[in-house]
């Protein structure tokens, strides 16, 4: 049981095998998570002790940063990639990735910093990439996956997926952020065809990704309820992934 005022963060299970893979880079992007950040790097650094984590910091008001420079004093292999502020969430992880392919990693996995995914499922993603390109956590395939959520969130998620299948005939779950990406077998040049700074990234990224030819993996995944603050994804926010991805969607069919 967490102490008062302590986020009560989900425990890996005890049965979780370490990645010992340098080559291997860890990343998430932050504004505001001083309630997760600690933990969630915590778990990270067991579930993989050789890899180096990396968190891109968009300006966070509520003690993120201060957190982070911390940590990384302590941890050489933390690097934090601060931003002046809120620049978007694709946009975060394309600094992300640009970063790692400067710092020659072969591998990289990319989550969410709030415990909407779950450290000690790294090493099934990566597993994910056996014979692939890049491997995407899905909500869509297991039952359970989205039960915690809130009605309106299960809604509205469930009605992205379906629209990204419709408009952009591609199966899988389009939207969310835990990835593992082989960089070593995806050409650099590739994401600068990649247009949205916002939610929209995720959908545009991986349909260039299949519309290239990568082979992708799925993985199903369970997501549990946040574990402190809020969902940074306002209605605004979806509205605007929605309209970014019908204008995409129109793009391609236009291209034929």
């Amino acid at each position: 049981m967490s102490r008062a005022g302590e986020a009560a963060v989900p425990s890996p299970p005890p049965d979780a095998r370490p990645v010992l893979d340098s080559d291997l880079a860890i990343l998430t992007a932050t504004y505001n998570e001083a309630g997760n950040i600690e933990a969630l790097l915590g778990q990270l650094r067991r579930v993989a002790p050789a890899a180096t984590l990396a968190v891109v910091d968009d300006a966070s008001t509520d003690g993120t940063a201060a957190i982070l420079a911390g940590l990384a004093a302590r941890d050489p292999k933390l690097v934090v990639l601060g931003r002046p502020g809120k620049l978007g969430v694709g946009s975060a992880h394309k600094d992300g990735i640009r970063w790692a392919y400067d710092q020659g990693f072969a591998t990289l996995v990319t989550l969410d910093a709030d415990f909407t995914h779950i450290p000690a499922d790294v090493p099934r993603m990566l597993a994910a990439t056996e014979g692939k390109d890049l491997a995407t956590g899905s909500r869509f395939v297991l039952e359970a996956s989205l039960e915690t959520w809130s009605v309106s969130r299960r809604i509205m998620t469930r009605m992205g997926h379906l629209a990204t299948r419709l408009l952009l005939g591609i199966p899988y779950d389009c939207s969310g952020s835990f990835r593992a990406y082989r960089l070593d077998r995806i050409p650099r040049a590739l994401w600068d065809r990649v247009e949205a700074d916002d939610y929209g990234f995720f959908f545009e990224s991986l349909y260039r990704l299949h519309a290239a030819g990568h082979p992708i993996g799925e993985l199903p995944i369970l997501l549990p309820a946040r574990a402190s603050g809020s969902s940074k994804m306002s209605p605004r926010d979806a509205l605007s992934g929605l309209a970014h991805l019908a204008r995409f969607a129109w793009r391609v069919r236009r291209r034929g």
